[in-house]
């Protein structure tokens, strides 16, 4: 196994993907080698079992063969796809330099992605109908905030409330791709679960991100103040997005708390008789948004979606 060998002992491509994947612990990293994205180790073995390839061999680690597997960069939309909804997290490592520019030793590489199920933004990897939305939950004492985001167009919805059976059907509503928690916090959703810190989970961090993310030092204007709980979720998203996406996202817009007018909430339960979705038999094309649907693009009809889910 590549954690029992010593580093020295590989080649010096080898020394910079175990440098690389040490930092990724959590993701398959695909290593862009020319034309593929290759895998090695476990990651390798693990990859080829979900995606169904081939498993071939690199070297060898302790006299061992070293297991590689790899998927060609032009068709790596599919087979992330894959990835993601088996659960898993993949670090997209990619060659920084030309291989004949590059200076003594291995082409310089470096990850440019993260990609998780809650941080989609290509059309190949999305459901047409649906929003693959990022959730972060903040919880104290009681009171609890979410800060919800579709990185797909860069809205946000914030909420705050208190109470284990309301935030439970408020998760239910906005059905995350992926959520975020503090440590020992659960849920009762089957969704994919990511910690990426509690430290991130604070107004502070987000008054720090906002400002640098957006130059906005002034939180009156996003009605953040009196909601300590939305601020901290907001924070944790923010600090999410800047872990995995690296780089600037200009598309996202402020994350404004919205008071909430008064009116009757529908229940996740409600929302389900009253076929909102889909039909009481599951076919969502009898529900309710499928009649009113006639948007012309994917986008148009997942914002349709969120103004029904979330409104």
């Amino acid at each position: 196994m590549a954690k029992k060998t010593a580093k020295n002992a590989h080649t010096p491509m080898m020394q910079q993907y175990l440098k690389i994947k040490s930092e990724y612990s959590d993701c398959l990293l695909f290593y862009r080698m020319g034309d593929f994205y290759e895998m090695f180790f476990e990651d390798a073995v693990e990859a080829s079992k979900i995606l169904d390839i081939t498993l071939t061999k690199r070297g060898k680690a302790n006299g061992d063969d070293i297991p590689m597997a790899g998927v060609p960069w032009h068709q790596a939309e599919n087979y992330l796809a894959r990835l993601v909804a088996a659960g898993k997290r993949v670090a997209v490592c990619e060659q920084m330099e030309a291989p004949d520019t590059a200076s003594k030793g291995p082409v310089r590489r470096d990850v440019v992605r993260v990609v998780t199920a809650g941080t989609i933004t290509e059309s190949e990897l999305l459901d047409q109908s649906s929003s693959a939305s990022l959730v972060a939950c903040y919880k104290k004492h009681e009171r609890w905030g979410l800060a919800s985001v579709d990185l797909s167009c860069g809205h946000w919805h914030l909420l705050e409330g208190s109470g284990d059976t309301s935030l439970e059907e408020q998760l239910t509503v906005l059905n995350p791709a992926e959520l975020l928690l503090i440590s020992g916090q659960e849920t009762v959703t089957e969704t994919a679960v990511t910690r990426p810190g509690d430290w991130s989970f604070s107004a502070s961090v987000a008054r720090e991100q906002l400002e640098q993310n957006f130059g906005v030092s002034d939180w009156q204007s996003l009605n953040l103040e009196n909601h300590e709980q939305a601020a901290a979720a907001v924070g944790a998203v923010l600090v999410y997005l800047g872990q995995t996406q690296k780089c600037t996202l200009q598309h996202l817009s402020l994350p404004v708390f919205i008071e909430q007018a008064e009116g009757m909430s529908i229940d996740m339960r409600s929302r389900r008789n009253l076929e909102l979705y889909s039909s009481l038999s599951g076919d969502p094309k009898a529900g309710m948004i499928a009649v009113l649907d006639e948007t012309s693009t994917p986008m148009g009809a997942r914002l349709l979606r969120n103004w029904m889910t979330v409104h």
